[in-house]
């Protein structure tokens, strides 16, 4: 995608073996799997609702990513932000996980990191939905939570304000709520 600032959606089943750039805007793919890179440049997003992100995948970039109940098992490495909607997004043991980016975000779904990397980010927020797995979670800034569920066996470690809102966040695993 690289012309103007808007969305382009691709709402049919979207099968990539080729090399995705997202230039400008956002560009948002439909249900099927990839197996070739994908490029996010600054200020731009890709997003993704469930898609099957193979070994040989990559969603690189200095942009943002947005998945939506998909798998991901290549290299994930964005610098710009990281968003996770409905249903279940799982990063694989197989995954390699270099950076969410400066902020994650969770509305309505689960992420699922299995990969056991440590993970960092300066902001965190989450509404209604589920951060899960075996990687611990170091937030520098604000960690946001409401009728959310931190359920993790890695450490979750903040250095800003923790706000939680609504009678159900609940955290809750085998890692511990660390407060720096």
């Amino acid at each position: 995608k690289s012309e103007g600032a808007g969305t382009t959606s691709i709402a049919i089943n979207v099968n990539n073996t080729g090399t995705v750039e997202v230039q400008t805007g956002t560009l948002t793919v439909g249900a099927g799997t990839t197996s070739g890179p994908v490029s996010v440049s600054a200020a731009a997003t890709f997003g993704a609702n469930t898609q099957d992100f193979l070994a040989a995948s990559s969603i690189t970039g200095a942009g943002s990513a947005s998945l939506s109940n998909s798998q991901v098992r290549g290299t994930y490495n964005i610098t710009g932000g990281s968003a996770f909607g409905t249903g279940t997004t799982t990063f694989h043991p197989t995954a390699t996980l270099s950076a969410i980016g400066p902020t994650l975000t969770i509305s309505g779904g689960t992420v699922d990191f299995r990969t056991g990397v440590p993970l960092s980010t300066g902001n965190a927020a989450m509404a209604n939905g589920t951060f899960t797995g075996n990687s611990s979670l170091t937030v520098s800034g604000t960690l946001s939570s409401a009728d959310a569920i931190w359920s993790n066996t890695g450490d979750i470690t903040v250095g800003g304000l923790v706000t939680t809102t609504g009678p159900n966040t609940v955290f809750s695993g085998t890692g511990a709520l660390n407060f720096n």
